[in-house]
């Protein structure tokens, strides 16, 4: 069975999975921030903040702005009474089934 799709569906999976992942290491590095506490190193040295949670997201950003998630959602068509056509398909072959 053949795709119809004209959507690159693993190039936006593995987005997600690298922009999850950078995400994840953000969060664990201000974990451990708070974790710390006031005297932390963490919070007490501004180029910990830079490479491990600014530098993190603006990846995130640019990933997010080279493969834009507007491509899947571009690619959806709706019928006349405002339906998205995907569903449809989808209700009537479980329908059948």
């Amino acid at each position: 069975m053949q795709s119809r799709s004209s959507i690159p569906w693993r190039q936006h999976v593995y987005t997600m999975y690298i922009t999850s992942l950078l995400i994840m290491i953000r969060s664990a590095f201000r974990v451990v921030e708070y974790l710390q506490g006031n005297s932390g190193t963490l919070l007490g040295h501004e180029a910990y903040l830079y490479t491990l949670d600014a530098t993190l997201m603006l990846a995130v950003m640019i990933f997010f702005n080279i493969i834009h998630p507007s491509e899947v959602l571009m690619s959806r068509n709706w019928d006349r009474k405002g339906r998205d056509t995907l569903d449809i398909h989808l209700e009537t072959y479980y329908q059948g089934a």
